[in-house]
């Protein structure tokens, strides 16, 4: 990883690289090494002022956490260059997660602009969670995500998450589109969810649903299928 002003650590007890304050970052995997993928190692942002990070083909599968979990109170912007995929491969965690549901912001975008559709990203939510949002495991909605450029197909989790926006039982509101090339598909309904997922909004809510509202679409490539009779862009089935 190479920074140009920010600060990180990482840490051979848990495998985490952590972005603790603000600046600018670039993330790759160690090929000089022979290193192309990792289902070990992950990355938490945890920082309180706004972060810039570049990730050029990650490769990262994790079964009991998210490989990109966004926890902070800055805006935190991620561009995509080369070919990413992040995999939750176990339950209740998202593929690019944003834990912190307040105001601060995840923008995603192509490294070569906005509205540019280089620079790929595939993530795919563990049961339960979110393709990129929220996760079950924290009991949160995810909100304010923006997108403005890349490839991007995102797959929510079995048990009716999001595959942009909330995991099983919680909300994907606040989400706006400017560009780039989208996939979006909502998880199947599990043994503890009976509905589907919303490709871009909520997820499945025996209980009432998934919020899925105030969601914009300026620009872009969108296709966005939900799964189990959710919405393809607003609420999860309930």
């Amino acid at each position: 990883m190479t920074t140009d002003d920010g600060s990180y650590t990482y840490t051979d007890d848990d495998y985490v690289l952590y972005i603790t304050s603000g600046g600018t970052y670039t993330i790759t995997m160690n090929t000089t090494l022979g290193i192309t993928s990792t289902e070990r190692d992950r990355i938490k942002v945890t920082s309180d002022d706004d972060v810039t990070i570049t990730i050029v083909d990650l490769d990262i599968t994790c079964d009991s956490a998210s490989p990109f979990e966004i926890d902070c109170d800055g805006d935190v912007t991620v561009k995509l260059k080369g070919t990413n995929t992040l995999t939750s491969s176990g339950s209740d965690y998202a593929g690019l997660q944003k834990t912190s549901v307040d105001t601060n912001k995840l923008s995603i975008t192509s490294a070569d602009g906005d509205g540019e559709t280089t620079g790929a990203l595939t993530a795919t939510g563990g049961t339960n969670g979110a393709g990129i949002g929220g996760s079950y495991a924290m009991k949160s909605n995810a909100h304010y995500i923006y997108i403005y450029g890349g490839t991007i197909t995102a797959n929510g989790g079995s048990g009716g998450a999001a595959g942009i926006g909330g995991g099983y039982y919680y909300g994907g509101e606040f989400i706006y589109i400017y560009g780039g090339n989208i996939t979006a598909t909502g998880g199947a309904a599990s043994p503890t969810a009976s509905k589907g997922g919303a490709g871009i909004g909520g997820g499945s809510d025996r209980n009432g649903g998934g919020g899925g509202r105030y969601i914009y679409i300026y620009g872009g490539t969108i296709n966005a299928t939900g799964n189990g009779g959710a919405a393809g862009i607003g609420f999860g089935y309930y």
